[in-house]
């Protein structure tokens, strides 16, 4: 998805023009082993994440909440959930971890995901468009962010970042949740 900077909010870059700007650039990162919860839902269900100021809904039978460990929520599909994490013990999700609807189950991620980071120093706004549609806010204001928030995606199939699919990492969460050097 492509935002134009006259939609973007008051004092926000846009992807493109951080990454123009930046001079920390990618490096390669990893998933820590850590848990999350995630659930389907029985009927169309609005979202919100309030470390990113973003809206969703999610999709009955089609769609996966997750929460993740500062409760903020999004929403992804049940093939990206299947890819990134797994049961508890790590075995692979089945369907039937989805049963019944409604209820939050705990997801633990799949550390060996190679992914890529880049690090928003604190004085940058920056909105980030998802694959759903909505814009993240990274370093928005009124949520701690620490030394900036990170911007992260998976591995491209030419091995480079992925920026079909970037998404935020609140700056304070990112050492818990991912690997700090390059891997």
């Amino acid at each position: 998805m492509r935002t134009e900077n006259s939609q973007l909010p008051k004092g926000c870059l846009s992807l493109a023009d951080f990454l123009t700007r930046t001079p920390d650039g990618w490096f390669r990162t990893r998933k820590r082993d850590y848990l999350i919860q995630g659930k389907t839902v029985s009927e169309d269900t609005p979202v919100y994440n309030t470390l990113e100021d973003a809206r969703y809904v999610a999709r009955a039978g089609a769609d996966v909440v997750l929460k993740g460990s500062l409760g903020e929520e999004w929403v992804t599909s049940p093939e990206k959930v299947a890819r990134t994490y797994t049961r508890p013990d790590g075995s692979p999700l089945r369907p039937a971890d989805f049963a019944p609807q409604d209820c939050w189950i705990p997801l633990r991620t799949a550390p060996a995901v190679d992914c890529y980071a880049c690090r928003i120093p604190p004085e940058y706004r920056v909105a980030v468009p998802t694959l759903r549609g909505s814009l993240l806010l990274a370093n928005r204001e009124g949520i701690p962010h620490g030394d900036g928030d990170h911007l992260v995606c998976a591995a491209g199939p030419d091995g480079g970042p992925d920026l079909s699919d970037v998404w935020v990492v609140n700056g304070l969460q990112f050492a818990a949740n991912y690997t700090s050097n390059s891997v």
